[in-house]
């Protein structure tokens, strides 16, 4: 009997698959009661993901094998156990930095301000690929159209770090990165991801949310001129860095997943809970 790393569910079975220890398991359902039965099973209930599309709304429900151990060694041991945070992000073309900026050394105003880095030499602070994934999804109307979509850097198969490839190791989204076990996301060979531009009908949920919010802009920040005290966020005086927040404009729904069918949906509950090399159950 196959022993899955994790399982996408569409109804409640009457046996539950044979899972590993740690694996997910999403129940996509219209009744978000039907959490109860599965924890009854066993299962330990994670989060709840909303579905919002034109014909009414939906739950992707979030499940996980209960642990033995800790999720480290689980994921060192089967894969399982985490979820692939880093390749699930929103795409954006918008800095997401968060003034993560300090400099080594006692003296701040003698030494070149360097990203910051981790206690233990863990390396310098790495741009995300892209906004954390909320808690909805917007499903779009079959009417909707794609309009000349964008290309931005987004994950790579190697570090998920803005396209930039490097050396192998483990990092935040959970996933062991080496020869072995490669994972591209949803970027292309040169590291880059496309963002669409929708344009849609009366009904589609992302229209109604941009409708409600408006055009959203973001601030902008010249770095340079955020004093670090601490030496920890901020760049010292007197530094002079042309790297800025740039504004970003929008409406709300910019900020969420967006899909049009249920093969990308589905697409992308794969990429959150199955790891690399990973067998999925699908029913």
């Amino acid at each position: 009997m196959t022993c899955y790393h994790g399982a996408i569910l569409t109804s409640i079975p009457k046996v539950l698959p044979e899972l590993h220890t740690g694996a997910h398991v999403v129940l996509l359902t219209e009744d978000e009661r039907d959490a109860v039965e599965l924890r009854r099973r066993g299962l330990e209930f994670r989060d709840t993901v909303l579905i919002l599309g034109p014909q009414g709304t939906r739950y992707g429900l979030l499940f996980r094998v209960p642990l033995h151990d800790t999720v480290v060694e689980q994921v060192l041991s089967t894969g399982t156990g985490a979820i692939n945070i880093d390749a699930c992000r929103v795409p954006t073309g918008e800095s997401l930095n968060g003034g993560a900026y300090a400099k080594e050394g006692a003296d701040r105003d003698t030494y070149e301000v360097w990203r910051y880095k981790r206690l233990g030499g863990a390396g310098e602070f790495q741009q995300p690929n892209g906004r954390w994934p909320a808690n909805l999804i917007l499903m779009h109307a079959a009417g909707c159209k794609v309009l000349d979509p964008r290309k931005v850097r987004g994950g790579h198969d190697t570090t998920g770090v803005w396209g930039k490839s490097g050396s192998d190791h483990t990092y935040g989204g959970g996933w062991v990165r080496d020869a072995r076990r490669r994972r591209n996301g949803y970027t292309d060979e040169d590291g880059m991801e496309v963002i669409p531009n929708w344009s849609c009908v009366d009904g589609c949920p992302a229209k109604a949310l941009d409708k409600q919010s408006g055009i959203l802009t973001s601030g902008k920040l010249n770095q340079s001129s955020v004093v670090a005290e601490n030496r920890i966020y901020g760049k010292h005086k007197g530094y002079s860095n042309p790297l800025q927040y740039q504004p970003n404009s929008g409406g709300a729904s910019r900020f969420f997943h967006q899909f049009q069918t249920d093969a990308e949906l589905l697409a992308w509950f794969r990429l959150l809970i199955t790891p690399p090399e990973g067998v999925l159950h699908e029913a």
